[in-house]
């Protein structure tokens, strides 16, 4: 979108007796912009960016019932200003493999800025989030939904659930996977006007050769354009 690039890169490894492992890096440009003093001169351009390296632990705490922590540390920049934070991210994930039913909680980005760009210390986006899958028993399609930002104060109790995200996935074939998504903040947020066009809504599909899987998802943004992600995984 726009010159706006991002990658993210993540490897787990389970340990046998001790539970998994992960290390993962997520780095976004944001591109460049043009440099103005408080006259409007311009004087040059600048960048900015940030970047997130995340280390991960997971286990079973009982059968079928599971947790897992991240550590994060975060960095953010622009021009020759920074910022400098660290955060957890908690879960649990409880499975009945019998219905194919998944339910899972999570607490995100819980911390604080280490150093602040000027003298004003500022949130993290904490996120406490509750969700689950269902997999049909006769249909190959996978339902997704969960509730989003549970955390935060709205002036009505009804309106804490509108930050909610939905989706599915319908599996082709063994090789060919159709997935589908909706996000009802990122409409709200992306509504000019009257009209929102497709904004929230997300298309992809996966593709899985040999023992890897390639995603491809589109991700509409309304009238400020679209994000195209590429992602390639697989198990050593």
């Amino acid at each position: 979108m726009l010159d706006i690039n991002s990658a993210a890169l993540a490897y787990s490894q389970e340990v046998e007796g001790i539970g998994r492992f992960a290390a993962g890096i997520q780095y976004i440009n944001y591109g460049t912009f043009t440099e103005a003093n408080e006259f409007g001169t311009k004087t040059g351009e600048f960048g900015a960016g940030e970047f997130a390296a995340t280390i991960g632990y997971s286990n079973e705490l009982d059968q079928n019932f599971y947790y897992g922590a991240n550590v994060k540390f975060i960095y953010s920049g622009i021009a020759d200003r920074s910022s400098i934070g660290m955060a957890v991210d908690l879960g649990l994930h409880y499975s009945i493999p019998e219905s194919k039913w998944n339910f899972g909680f999570s607490i995100l980005n819980l911390g604080s800025q280490l150093t602040q760009y000027y003298n004003t210390n500022e949130n993290l986006p904490l996120d406490i989030r509750l969700g689950f899958s269902k997999t049909l028993a006769h249909v190959p399609f996978t339902f997704y939904a969960s509730l989003n930002k549970l955390n935060e104060n709205y002036d009505n109790f009804g309106d804490r659930f509108q930050q909610f995200t939905f989706g599915g996935e319908f599996r082709m074939s063994k090789v060919i996977r159709l997935r589908l998504g909706y996000d009802n903040e990122k409409r709200k947020e992306l509504k000019i006007g009257g009209t929102a066009g497709i904004a929230g809504f997300n298309l992809g599909v996966g593709i899985v050769v040999s023992n890897y899987n390639i995603d491809y998802a589109f991700s509409s943004m309304g009238s400020v354009g679209a994000l195209h992600r590429i992602g390639v995984s697989t198990v050593l």
